[in-house]
């Protein structure tokens, strides 16, 4: 089976800019509206049995496969719309070969029956973290805009978990004492994350020609989404710095 790829940027700007940005935003976008998200964040059970079997299948079949995917699930609390969650799973580390943007394996889909926690827990995860954000989304041809802030977090994770994040957390400091991040104040800045819808990688189903060589005429693997991704970046240059996520993650002494 083959894996489906998202190609994404990540930034933050201060609250002086939101409107400006926002503008921006909308005039290059199909669809917008507002985000009211509950989310909640797994990390791999580590005592679990290499063996075990889990209700995934083939997707993960040991604890080694389970700590390079994270996952977590969301929904829209307003209670105005339906209770269905989004189940996300991406791997933990981006592709070494990209600098420019951020690339990964990653999957969404919808469960609108059951529970959705309850399944996570099946594929050998527990619950670790759950954040409150509040923002924007825009639609904009292959890209999905997500502008927002977090509103309340509860941290009983690992500091390797959070690393595995968009850099989004990095301004919360963790408490020692009560094992929860503190709530930014009204002048924390708004993060921005830019994202394709994934999508499988095109130089997987490249033709090898006469000589059983890749054709190196084939389309660059996913040159359209990075090129959309870029092209956001370029058109904001000025009023937004957006980057990949860091590709080595640091010791944890590092960040105490």
């Amino acid at each position: 089976m083959q894996a489906s790829y998202e190609v994404s940027l990540y930034g933050s700007f201060p609250h002086a800019s939101l409107d400006h940005i926002l503008q921006r935003c909308a005039l290059r976008s199909s669809s917008s509206k507002t985000i009211n998200w509950r989310e909640i964040l797994f990390e791999p059970i580590r005592n679990a049995s290499a063996n075990a079997p889990t209700a995934s299948g083939q997707l993960m079949t040991d604890s080694t496969r389970r700590d390079q995917v994270c996952i977590s699930c969301r929904r829209d609390v307003d209670p105005r719309s339906e209770v269905v969650w989004t189940f996300y799973a991406h791997s933990k580390r981006p592709e070494p070969s990209r600098n420019d943007t951020t690339v990964r394996q990653a999957a969404y889909m919808q469960i609108v029956a059951g529970d959705a926690l309850s399944f996570a827990s099946a594929l050998g995860y527990r619950r670790v973290e759950e954040a409150h954000k509040h923002g924007y989304e825009f639609e904009s041809g292959k890209l999905v805009i997500h502008i927002f802030k977090i509103d309340r977090v509860k941290n009983t994770c690992s500091i390797e978990a959070y690393l595995s994040l968009p850099v989004v957390f990095s301004s919360f400091q963790i408490s020692p004492e009560t094992k929860e991040i503190r709530r930014a104040s009204q002048d924390e800045p708004w993060q921005i994350e830019v994202k394709t819808i994934p999508i499988r990688n095109v130089a997987a189903t490249a033709t090898p020609n006469s000589a059983n060589q890749p054709d190196v005429s084939a389309p660059m693997p996913l040159k359209e989404q990075t090129d959309a991704v870029l092209e956001f970046k370029s058109i904001m240059k000025g009023h937004l710095d957006l980057g990949p996520l860091p590709l080595i993650i640091p010791p944890k002494e590092s960040l105490r």
